[in-house]
């Protein structure tokens, strides 16, 4: 065959880009991936440092149309993905407008694979994951997605609808050989969320993503794992000041939008603070110290970034200038993730003091501090009356924060020099660890019943194995001192909803 008949692609192949090397375009193989054996592959638009804007926009909605938009439920087939490490040189594109394209159509495939539409994947998450840790606007999300509705949607924003997509997959019900399960897009999510970080400036967005990444793994049983993720997040949030608050003016001058964004990048910093001392309480034996500063007690505390239909009145009610403080217990209409971060900050506390390092304790500051705790748990019992799961994440976290107190005062960790008094204060622990496993065993019985009737397990706190946990084994240790712990019903309360949890987030292990 003569060179003139030899028939060449119009570009150069993706090995050959992704790799710098010189192409000859032959068709089906170039001659280089020819010799080294390599996969050659022409089908993806390419955009060159020539291609105009407009070539680049007209690329990026070829691509698109190979799979359905977000949203729809199309059936048209879904071209196989492409290999890891072609998704990863694609990705690694110095070009934004290639970047997104290329991020776009893979978040799109995938999420295909998982028979999720991208409107039950935000139903689930606002209506479940965001009472749990509320740092996604949901107007400003859902603007996003109608905004890029006929050109690909940017990077840091498939990464995040990637991200949700993994925290409501359920794992499959009686399927051997599922075309996703919920661990092989975990290892995807990461991979992605890792090469996109080193190839683009930190956002909102990727800290959204990467938040939702460690409650993923915390929920799985994987704190160790979760404090790393979290730990990227504090980077990223400092380095574009999210720690310090981004917008400066006064908020009374800012467009709804940007009043939006100034309540959700607040939410997104607690978001940080809080999870990572959840996080902390999960990991034994460890004297690590939050890489966070806790708020003071005049920070404004978060909202509930609520559904679209009570935005105006939480943007008007939740500025800097109407918020509550941290330190305003008793306030009228603190929102749930405030009441969160309140129990978290007395949480803070009992950390610091267990990992303090003194040789002696001072048990008049430590029942001081369980007296405050009893009493901000009281507060906030008296408000979840209004609704079920109202303040379920603040109560769990409070009742974390006695377990973690009580706990470590009778095996030891604290000790004190004068040992009547620390006998003493171990009677009063155990009182106190039986009062509250007993409350755990009534919660349990409730929850139980309510996932029962509304078949929705996704309604539990992420934190519900390790209190569930911390109670048994809160039991186990006044039967083994006292002779007396929990009756066998309400330990099968314990176990049964444990049991329901973990069939959720760990089927591995359930």
């Amino acid at each position: 065959m003569s060179l003139d008949n030899i028939e060449r692609a119009q570009q150069v192949c993706l090995t050959c880009k992704s790799r710098k090397k010189r192409c000859d375009k032959v068709v089906p193989i170039c001659g280089y991936c020819s010799k080294r054996d390599l996969q050659c592959c022409y089908d993806y638009p390419l955009v060159t440092q020539e291609d105009s804007v407009v070539s680049a926009s007209h690329s990026a909605s070829a691509s698109c149309q190979l799979i359905p938009q977000i949203g729809q439920n199309s059936t048209c087939s879904v071209p196989a993905l492409y290999p890891l490490w072609m998704q990863l040189n694609w990705i690694s594109d110095p070009l934004p407008m290639a970047l997104d394209v290329m991020l776009d159509l893979q978040v799109r495939q995938v999420i295909q694979s998982t028979n999720l539409p991208f409107t039950e994947i935000s139903s689930r998450f606002f209506r479940d994951f965001h009472r749990w840790l509320p740092v996604v606007c949901p107007r400003l999300f859902y603007e996003t997605a109608r905004k890029d509705e006929d050109s690909p949607l940017p990077a840091d924003y498939s990464v995040l609808v990637l991200s949700m997509c993994l925290i409501t997959l359920h794992p499959p019900a009686g399927i051997l050989n599922p075309p996703v399960s919920p661990k092989d897009l975990y290892l995807r999510v990461r991979m992605i969320l890792a090469h996109v970080q080193s190839v683009i400036c930190a956002s909102p967005s990727l800290i959204q993503a990467s938040l939702i990444l460690a409650a993923y793994e915390y929920a799985y049983g994987r704190p160790d794992t979760a404090l790393i993720s979290v730990g990227t997040c504090s980077r990223m949030a400092q380095s574009i000041g999210i720690d310090k608050g981004s917008r400066n003016g006064s908020e009374r001058q800012f467009s709804c939008e940007l009043r939006l964004r100034t309540l959700e990048e607040r939410n997104i910093w607690w978001g940080v603070v809080v999870l990572e001392r959840i996080i902390l309480c999960e990991i034994p034996h460890s004297n690590l110290r939050p890489t966070t500063k806790y708020p003071g007690k005049s920070a404004p505390l978060p909202s509930d970034l609520v559904p679209l239909q009570k935005l105006e009145e939480s943007v008007c009610s939740y500025g800097s200038c109407n918020a509550p403080s941290l330190s305003e217990i008793h306030a009228e209409h603190v929102s749930s993730f405030g009441r969160r971060a309140q129990a978290v900050c007395l949480l803070d506390r009992v950390l610091s003091n267990i990992n303090s390092g003194g040789e002696t304790v001072d048990f008049l500051e430590l029942e001081k501090l369980d007296r405050e705790i009893l009493s901000f748990l009281e507060v906030v019992l008296d408000e979840c009356g209004r609704e079920w799961g109202q303040h379920c994440p603040a109560v769990a976290s409070t009742m974390r924060a006695l377990f973690l107190l009580h706990q470590n005062i009778l095996t030891g960790t604290m000790v004190s020099a004068k040992e009547e008094i620390a006998a003493q204060q171990g009677q009063n622990s155990l009182r106190a660890l039986k009062t509250v496993t007993k409350m755990m065993a009534d919660v349990a019985y409730d929850h139980v019943s309510h996932v029962a009737l509304h078949n929705n397990v996704d309604a539990l706190p992420l934190c519900c194995s390790y209190n569930l946990q911390a109670a048994i084994q809160a039991s186990n240790e006044s039967r083994r001192r006292t002779g007396c712990g929990l009756s066998s019903i309400e330990l099968e309360s314990l176990m049964a909803l444990d049991k329901i949890f973990c069939k959720r987030w760990k089927p591995s292990l359930s």
